[in-house]
């Protein structure tokens, strides 16, 4: 890996930036976004001050979901993924820091402790230059294991990565074949094949997304991939994940962090090959970081970290779900729902057939009338189910309230495969990435966003008034507030919320629900008084000022008022079964304004203790808040100018920001499944 000289990486730079810039100007580009970021790196690479600038200054605010590296835009017939592979190579190859033992010595171990008989098939997802074959090759000949037959499949969409590695395993003797199709056939022959050749290596150039085209459920030994699923979006991970677990036996995943460890090393090493440095730093911002990994464990995998990537396997267990119905459930989990309570449990009846339960005793808040709050949340639990089955072939078929006797049964829900049944990847993916933002937003409110407010689509026997002039966002960020002045002028609101607050990253992990305090995003002195009227023996004494309260409520009200527009979505009605349904409707359009780039905040705080006293004449609540939540209501529907017969659902503000700088957790699906 000679390293440029300054006129030869100019030179490259020059090059790299005058392809970019001819496929923004053709219009051919899809991920923009992905190309204008890819633009600026190769702009800062030519000094060391614009660089350090670009690391922290541009780089913070990056989408790393949304990040593609040069190599993915395929420029000039493959010559930057060309380079990319032999400099990677090359690195990967090193003694030291031996970048691929983590995965080298796990493959190397579930090889030798499988005990099945005849030769084993082992398949890399995303192969690149298959330098994890030749040291597990390598490694094998100089062990008593070397004769076990054993056949390598690569697989890879880059006709560069497979004559890469085709060079790359036959500089060790190992010939590699090309076949032209794949399939269960070949499989089964291989597996039956008799040639005195221990080792065989075969390429295919096709997409590592469509494994269950090429194998049968449980036909592999083992598949494996490394550095492979950062290229792919949200959903995509998770449609791989499921295809993998289900044709093969054994799993091996491995992948770097995201952190800076992985962000200084290439600015050391690799600051005169600027593809390389694209692909490692970009690589880097795709990559998770190890809290989320941590976050969304599965019990059916192990983990493995170090200091800069992670190795996880799983095993096929018996009697385990589906991979495609775990992944559905999994996506009703991330639903958003009030103190982040979680109120569902899933009954699995069949592989195809479950009910989402109300778990009553979750959400018991004042918030939470009739279950009109959980209802909405359940009904974003499904909607993100019906989201995520489309995309693995299956339609959704979802029967509300089934039955009138079982009080806590929401829905039954069943799955049938079809195959004229397609769905949504990026808004799949948009599941995972959507969360609150309680930043403060852009107070614009462009043709982008006044379109997508405007689409009447998203809402089914609903509808959605939303208000974007000053004054009325002023007005409704003032009514919002009212909601935190009750909460901490009323004990049972008070002591309830306070009690769903995590106040660690570690006490968090633990509970796995209400609200983490960062996702509040308050400075360092409000962090502080947050903690000092957690208290409500402290907070009563602070009260006697009148203070308290009024700082909260003009604060949040200023944060609030601070968005490209604010909605309400109206119901004819307020029961459970239109709360149900307005869950499903308001989830699929939070979902899209995600992918929009566009971030909400509920503001249902005040709304909900309104309806409370509206519908609840034993409520804890003293006569003066009682008619400030009633005069609130009254400023909403005056607001949004609401006529009779018509009811509020849901409030919320949208617009643009920067990310949030904390997300809630959820329980893990273990806990959340019921198998009947």
């Amino acid at each position: 890996m000679p390293s440029l000289t300054k006129l030869q990486k100019k030179e490259q730079l020059d090059e790299i930036l005058a392809d970019l810039e001819e496929l923004k100007a053709s219009g051919k580009c899809e991920n923009r976004y992905a190309l204008e970021e890819n633009i600026k790196f190769f702009r800062a690479l030519y000094t060391f001050p614009k660089f350090v600038r670009w690391l922290f200054r541009e780089r913070t605010s990056i989408e790393g979901s949304r990040l593609l590296e040069l190599s993915d835009f395929h420029l000039r017939g493959g010559k930057w993924e060309r380079i990319l592979q032999q400099d990677l190579l090359e690195i990967e190859q090193w003694k030291f820091p031996d970048l691929l033992k983590q995965i080298r010595t796990t493959l190397i171990e579930k090889i030798n402790g499988d005990l099945s008989n005849g030769r084993l098939v082992l398949v890399n997802a995303g192969c690149g230059a298959m330098e994890i074959e030749r040291q597990v090759i390598s490694t094998l000949a100089l062990t008593s294991n070397n004769g076990r037959p054993i056949s390598f499949i690569g697989i890879d969409n880059s006709a560069e990565s497979l004559v890469a590695a085709k060079n790359n395993l036959e500089s060790v003797g190992v010939k590699a074949q090309y076949i032209d199709s794949l399939d269960s056939n070949f499989i089964k022959k291989e597996k039956a094949c008799s040639s005195e050749e221990k080792t065989r290596v075969f390429l295919y150039r096709g997409s590592a997304l469509s494994l269950e085209k090429y194998f049968e459920s449980n036909s592999i030994d083992i598949l494996f991939h490394s550095k492979f699923k950062h290229h792919l979006s949200f959903g995509e991970k998770d449609v791989f994940d499921a295809q993998a677990e289900t044709v093969a036996k054994t799993v091996v995943e491995y992948d770097n962090l995201n952190g800076w460890f992985m962000l200084f090393v290439p600015i050391r090493s690799q600051w005169t090959q600027p593809v390389l440095m694209n692909g490692a730093i970009f690589s880097c911002l795709r990559d998770p970081k190890r809290q989320e990994v941590e976050n969304t464990k599965e019990s059916c995998y192990s983990y493995k970290f170090s200091v800069d990537s992670y190795v996880r396997v799983f095993k096929r267990e018996n009697n385990a779900l589906p991979p495609y119905l775990r992944k559905i459930i999994k996506a009703g989990i991330t639903a958003p729902s009030g103190e982040n309570s979680q109120p569902w449990k899933v009954r699995v009846l069949d592989d195809v057939t479950l009910e989402v339960m109300n778990v009553s005793d979750r959400d018991l808040s004042l918030y939470n009338i009739n279950g009109w709050a959980s209802a909405f949340s359940q009904g974003a639990f499904c909607e993100n189910m019906v989201i995520a089955a489309a995309c693995y072939g299956y339609k959704t078929e979802i029967s509300e309230f089934p039955e009138s006797s079982k009080r806590d049964l929401v829905s039954r829900v069943t799955f049938k495969k079809e195959a004229s049944v397609s769905g949504d990847m990026s808004l799949y993916g948009a599941i995972y990435s959507r969360a609150t933002n309680r930043k403060s937003y852009e107070s614009k409110c462009d043709d982008g966003l006044r379109a997508f407010v405007k689409d009447e689509s998203f809402f089914q026997n609903t509808s959605l008034h939303f208000v974007e002039d000053q004054g009325s966002k002023n007005r409704v960020a003032i009514l919002a507030s009212q909601g935190e002045k009750v909460l901490l002028e009323n004990v049972s609101v008070h002591d309830f919320f306070f009690k769903h607050v995590s106040w660690t990253n570690k006490q968090d992990s633990l509970t796995r629900s209400g609200f983490f305090v960062k996702t509040f995003e308050l400075p360092k002195p409000a962090e502080f008084m947050f903690k000092m009227v957690s208290k409500w023996n402290r907070l009563e004494k602070m009260n006697k000022t009148g203070m308290v309260s009024k700082k909260v409520t003009e604060a949040n009200a200023e944060v609030y008022r601070t968005c490209g527009c604010v909605g309400a979505v109206v119901l004819p009605r307020h029961n459970a079964p239109s709360f149900f349904e307005l869950g499903r409707n308001f989830q699929r359009f939070w979902l899209n304004a995600t992918r929009l780039g566009l971030f909400i905040q509920p503001l249902a705080g005040a709304l909900f203790l309104a309806l409370r006293v509206k519908n609840d004449q034993n409520n804890p609540l003293s006569e003066e808040h009682r008619k400030l939540l009633l005069e609130t209501y009254e400023g909403f529907r005056e607001v949004f100018t609401l006529k009779a017969g018509q009811e509020i659902g849901f409030l919320f503000r949208i617009g643009y920001a920067k990310p949030p700088s904390a997300v809630s957790r959820r329980y893990y699906i273990e806990s959340v499944i019921e198998r009947v």
